[in-house]
């Protein structure tokens, strides 16, 4: 168990489980083994690469209520989520990479997992292999399809792949603003600098790309 001396007021998967919303950006989960759970969470981490700012998922609430409740985990369901299993097989079917980190929690007695997922760097991450041969065979839901870009559906909280302009548009904004400001970087690093009014320009059309989170 990795424990904290910091509270949940600055650790991001404990002030998940204490405000208890389910947002864009964070994703709950009721308390499974990683077996049952893994094609659901592999394709949530490249869902999450995929928003402006990464995101997170919380395993150990109930939600069978429709609200989620901090339920958590059984010791036994907690200790089968290793970092380099999942790492693994996210990576496994994620181009590029996915950076992400898996750490276990407790609060208010409880035993959780969480997930924080970086967001790309450079390039949206797109699914290259198919799943449809693992033990056992995903459910409709869980398949991965070489060539599909997944996503956090901005109608309603979940996980979809790219199928509407509006998901497009919003995914090549945030690839084209992370392009931007790494040539803008390069830039600056050899010496060149931007005319004033360019840069307000950059500056300003960067935090209209906020309105999509």
């Amino acid at each position: 168990m990795e424990m904290l001396a910091r509270g949940p007021e600055d650790d991001p998967i404990l002030m998940a489980i204490r405000d208890g919303v389910e947002t864009r950006g964070t994703e709950f989960k009721e308390s499974q083994p990683f077996d049952v759970l893994k094609w659901k969470l592999v394709k949530a981490c490249m869902a999450m690469a995929n928003m402006r700012d990464g995101g997170r998922i919380v395993i150990g609430c109930d939600e069978r209520e429709g609200v989620p409740r901090p339920s958590g985990m059984t010791e036994e369901h907690q200790r089968s989520y290793e970092p380099d299993d999942l790492i693994e097989a996210v990576n496994t079917y994620a181009r590029p990479p996915v950076i992400l980190t898996l750490r276990r929690r407790e609060f208010s007695g409880l035993r959780f997992v969480g997930v924080e997922v970086a967001p790309f760097d450079r390039t949206p991450v797109m699914c290259i292999n198919d799943n449809l041969g693992g033990k056992p065979a995903p459910t409709p839901a869980q398949v991965l399809r070489p060539g599909e870009i997944y996503v956090r559906s901005n109608s309603r909280v979940s996980t979809t792949k790219v199928v509407t302009p509006e998901l497009l548009a919003e995914i090549l904004e945030i690839a084209a603003e992370k392009r931007a400001a790494e040539i803008i970087g390069i830039a600056q690093r050899i010496g060149l600098r931007m005319p004033d009014n360019a840069a307000t320009q950059f500056a300003l059309e960067r935090k209209g790309f906020g309105d999509f989170e």
